[in-house]
């Protein structure tokens, strides 16, 4: 056997290698992660319609503020309360405790003892309340606006 040959082989397939890799870094770069993304059609009406027109002027915190009091609002309609707002309101609503007088419970529908039923309900009490410590506060309580990446492919985030 002739061992030039298969180092042949190799420095084109490692020149093949390397050409791939960085025509993929270049596609990645130019259209962007393959990774999901989600448009805003998405999200629920209330949000979006609350924070749309702020967000298409380029206003994002003003954006993301808007859409959770909207959200706060709503919440605060479902359970009929006034008395708490934004992540306490979250926690009281969504809480797995049972519901007591002028406290009612927005809670994911099925069986008490259901294991996916319990797991929706904890996940909703946490997303919920991270809406409001993680998004809206810094949204808020930051004089600078949120620097948005718009993907090269999309006019929408």
């Amino acid at each position: 056997m002739n061992d030039n040959y298969w180092v042949d082989d190799g420095i084109r397939d490692a020149e093949y290698a390397l050409g791939k890799l960085r025509t993929d870094a270049e596609t990645d770069a130019i259209l962007g992660s393959n990774g999901p993304s989600m448009n805003v059609d998405a999200l629920h009406p209330l949000v979006w319609g609350a924070a749309s027109q702020r967000w298409d002027a380029g206003h994002y915190s003003d954006a993301v503020q808007r859409a959770a009091t909207f959200l706060n609002a709503h919440v605060q309609d479902m359970t009929d309360r006034r008395d708490v707002s934004d992540s306490e309101l979250m926690r009281e609503a969504f809480s797995l405790s049972a519901p007591g007088a002028r406290k009612p419970r927005l809670w994911w529908p099925g069986n008490d003892s259901d294991l996916t039923v319990k797991s929706m309900r904890v996940g909703i009490l946490n997303l919920s309340q991270g809406v409001f410590s993680a998004i809206r506060n810094p949204a808020t309580h930051s004089t600078e606006d949120m620097n948005v990446r718009r993907p090269s492919n999309s006019s929408r985030p």
